[in-house]
This record gives C-alpha cells, sequence and structure tokens, in this order.
C-alpha cells in the first residue's frame, strides 16, 4: 500500500454494513461514496476499460471485488454497446431513435464488443452470501429484468435496501425489457416501501423526479426495516 492509500485507509469509518451489490459502477463515483460503510463490496463493470479504471482506483480498498462482466442472470457472453459519452450510458441494449440525444446526433453506439455475461444469483451462493445489505443497480435499461431474477432474495426479504435506475415511462434502450417504476413496483411491493425518488443522491422521504429526465433513481427498503 503507498503512503497516499495509507493516509486514506486511516481515515475510513469502521463498516457498519454487511455487503454491498453493485452493477455498473462506471468510473465509481458513486461508489467511491459509500463503499466504506460495508465490510465487503462486489462491484460490477461490464465495459473493460471501466473496469480496468476501477481496479486501480479502488486498488487500496481490499474489501472491494471489481467483476468484469455485465450481469444478465445468465452465465455466458453478451454483447455490450459503448456509448460515444465517454461510455457513460453503454448497454446491452441500444438507444431508441426517438430518444433527444440519439435525435440530435449526440448520443450514438461507438463501438459493440463481446463481454462476459453473468447470473448473479448463482454468483453469491457460490459466495456462500446468504444476505445483502444493499443493492445498487445501473445497468442501463435492464435493471428490472436482472432484479426479476433474485426474486427468490426479494421474496424472502434478504436484500435490505435496493437503489435502482428507473424509466419514468418507457425505456430508452428500444430493443430491452420494461424497466418502468410500475414494474419495479410490480416486484418490490409486497415487501419494500418507495422511500425516495430523485437523481443521484438520494434522500429519504424525497421524491423529487428530475424534471425533463426519461430516468430517475429508485430506492426502496425492506418493511421489516422500517
Amino acid at each position: 500500500m503507498s503512503l497516499l492509500d495509507r493516509i486514506k485507509a486511516s481515515f475510513e469509518p469502521a463498516p457498519v454494513h454487511d455487503v454491498l451489490v453493485y452493477l455498473g459502477a462506471h468510473r465509481g463515483k458513486g461508489l467511491s461514496r459509500i463503499c466504506g460503510r460495508y465490510r465487503k463490496v462486489y462491484c460490477f463493470e461490464a465495459n473493460p476499460k471501466m473496469a480496468a479504471k476501477l481496479r486501480q482506483r479502488f486498488a487500496w480498498r481490499k474489501h472491494v471485488e471489481v467483476v468484469e462482466a455485465a450481469v444478465t442472470g445468465v452465465d455466458g457472453s453478451v454483447t455490450f454497446n459503448v456509448s460515444s459519452r465517454n461510455g457513460a450510458a453503454s448497454s446491452v441494449g441500444k438507444f431508441s431513435e426517438d430518444f433527444p440525444g440519439v435525435r440530435s446526433g449526440r448520443l450514438f453506439v461507438a463501438e459493440s464488443i463481446t463481454v462476459p455475461s453473468l447470473d448473479l444469483d448463482r454468483f453469491l451462493r457460490e459466495r456462500s452470501i446468504s444476505r445483502i445489505s444493499a443493492y445498487v443497480s445501473d445497468i442501463q435499461g435492464y435493471d428490472l429484468t436482472v432484479l426479476k431474477t433474485m426474486r427468490r432474495w426479494l421474496e424472502a426479504g434478504l436484500v435490505d435496501e435496493i437503489t435502482a435506475e428507473v424509466a419514468k415511462d418507457r425505456n430508452i434502450y428500444a430493443d430491452l425489457p420494461d424497466n418502468s417504476l410500475q414494474g419495479f413496483s410490480e416486484l418490490l411491493d409486497s415487501n419494500y416501501n418507495l422511500v425516495a425518488q430523485g437523481w443521484s443522491i438520494l434522500e429519504d422521504g424525497v421524491f423529487a423526479p428530475p424534471a425533463g429526465a426519461w430516468e430517475m433513481d429508485c430506492r426502496w427498503r425492506l418493511k421489516s426495516l422500517r
């Protein structure tokens, strides 16, 4: 560990939660804000260039494991579409043609690559994980589809908190399934309460979907934890 890393580690608070599962970390900005709260972090990123940056950025945090794969619910491989926006908004899906950034020509698929795909349920069971403290999903239009593969965990109340990027109405990725708030509600409402809506940094009790955006971030918490 370098001197700078030792200094950082000396200010790191003791973790207060157990396991964080973070899907679609990109450059790690959002992950860096919260990863110190957890004993173990599994961070998934499909873009090989972003995964390499994550491994470098979090090398000093020995409790953070960076997994280079697209979480799809199926082990194998998948086509991953890297966006023109410096990799942001990259997805296993392709943009809808009427999405404003696509219409203007500012946003497009710059490169399509084949990456490993992963079944998250199998991955966690093989690591003897029996409970998830927090589940964060930012996988660009595929969030609900993957969360459905975790139905066993959700129905048993084995995930304490869920944060996901949600489509306000229809999915902005034309070839992907439903990712709407209604779809999440149908999956989660029996065991979870919606506690926040907004963009990026969420605050419990604040429901402020960003105006003019096609997407928003939402957080749910297990009802028994109220």
